[in-house]
């Protein structure tokens, strides 16, 4: 059930580009996002946050 304007978008050979690009990457990205999510937080009780630089 898609609409003229769905099919011309999927059509369009800067989409299918840029498709084609977020394929080429797609396990580098979930390698670079797996190692993001396994960085420990920080220990309870400290902030993570800078101090403020205005008052």
């Amino acid at each position: 059930m898609t609409n003229d304007i769905t099919r011309k978008v999927l059509a369009h050979a800067g989409f299918k580009s840029a498709l084609t690009h977020i394929d080429a990457g797609y396990d580098r990205f979930v390698d670079e996002l797996i190692t993001l999510t396994e960085i420990p937080a920080p220990p309870s009780g400290k902030s993570a946050r800078l101090p403020p630089i205005w008052t």
